[in-house]
């Protein structure tokens, strides 16, 4: 296992956690289909108010903002984020 990256993504208005979750996958497995840009391996997962913590603690782009934290909170539990660990 090399460097994780936490990407999270909130669901569009008008789209489903499922839709939200297929369209990440096939971005990202566009993106690492170039040989340059591979990964060793990556998953996709709903962020939810029971992994909430552990997610976000991984993450590095928000870490350090409680406004931002407490407002994916509330969207994690109302079911509205994905995440993308990516293992490089």
């Amino acid at each position: 296992m090399g460097m994780l990256e936490t990407r999270i993504e909130r669901v569009p208005e008008g789209k489903t956690l499922n839709e939200t979750a297929r369209q990440l996958r096939l971005e990202l497995e566009d993106y690492f289909s170039d040989y340059d840009n591979s990964c060793d391996d990556f998953k996709i997962g709903a962020l939810t108010g029971e992994n909430f913590d552990e997610v976000w603690e991984v993450q590095e782009t928000y870490k350090d903002t409680p406004e931002i934290k407490e407002k994916y909170r509330g969207l994690a539990k109302e079911g509205k984020l994905v995440y993308a660990e990516i293992d490089w």
